[in-house]
């Protein structure tokens, strides 16, 4: 209910393998109890992945005017993402991950890698959502297919990485109850 702070927007630099990296981001509608978002919808991979981003930038900025937390509320509940300390270096994995990706395909799938790491690491429950998840399984995605001709199985260790470097450490400190019923 407090209205939102004037605009905020910071720049961070990065050196990854010896190369200058810069992330750019802003928020205008920041409140002094931190980032609030909604969509009136399910909560689905992609949200809890945009949350954590603007999270991470959200704490790695260190505006002393707003408190370092997210809340996203959806049409079947809310999670509550707590401050945490090192979000330059989640920043940095995930920007190592954007990185590598614009010189060979990451095996990093949104919805799998959620559904692998909420159920404790089960690559069957990740195979599950890969191939019918809600009737489009992201093994129909043109983008997928495209890049992973040839390969087999792409659920396989780069793609347990990938899951790991991107949702492990949101699950640590997510306060979500949706999920104690799904882990």
């Amino acid at each position: 209910q407090a209205p939102p702070l004037d605009p905020v927007s910071d720049t961070l630099d990065f050196t990854l393998d010896g190369e200058r990296w810069c992330l750019t981001g802003g928020f205008g509608d920041l409140r002094a109890c931190g980032l609030i978002r909604y969509r009136y919808d399910d909560a689905r991979a992609y949200d809890y992945l945009n949350g954590w981003i603007m999270h991470l930038f959200l704490n790695a900025m260190g505006s002393g005017r707003v408190s370092p937390r997210t809340v996203w509320h959806s049409r079947d509940g809310r999670y509550l993402l707590h401050p945490i300390e090192d979000a330059r270096e989640q920043l940095a994995a995930l920007l190592g991950l954007y990185r590598d990706g614009l010189h060979r395909p990451l095996h990093f799938f949104p919805k799998s890698a959620w559904s692998y790491i909420v159920s404790d690491g089960s690559l069957s429950k990740a195979a599950s959502t890969w191939t019918s998840f809600r009737g489009y399984g992201e093994d129909r995605d043109p983008a997928y297919r495209l890049a992973l001709r040839g390969i087999d199985t792409p659920l396989n260790d780069a793609f347990v990485g990938c899951a790991t470097t991107v949702f492990g450490p949101l699950l640590q400190i997510i306060e979500d109850d949706r999920l104690k019923v799904k882990a």
